[in-house]
């Protein structure tokens, strides 16, 4: 996987999930939440394996997360495997909280 900074804010017609949770904890969402966009939700749960249901889709969530990483985008780590069409944008807020965006390229 690598890693690399970025000062190019997300367009968040790409996202398809965001991801509020502790700090340096797992990401099975025992520490967290995984929040989906609408026009991605048949997709992303064929991307993990079942249905991603409506109460997991929240836009005012997805644009929440977004506008707070796009604020503090010179502070974000990027993610991506070499070939792959998805990158994942983490944003430490506090020694506590943390932001993800999962996009497409």
């Amino acid at each position: 996987m690598n890693t690399n900074q970025t000062t190019t804010p997300i367009d968040i017609t790409k996202v398809f999930a965001v991801y509020s949770g502790k700090a340096d904890q797992c990401r099975c969402g025992c520490a967290g939440k995984y929040t989906y966009a609408k026009q991605y939700q048949q997709e992303a749960g064929e991307r993990r394996g079942y249905a991603v249901t409506d109460d997991e889709v929240n836009a005012t969530t997805v644009a929440k997360v977004v506008r707070f990483i796009n604020e503090h985008i010179a502070e974000a780590e990027i993610f991506s495997e070499p070939g792959d069409h998805e990158q994942i944008v983490n944003v430490y807020f506090s020694p506590v909280r943390e932001y993800t965006a999962y996009y497409f390229n």
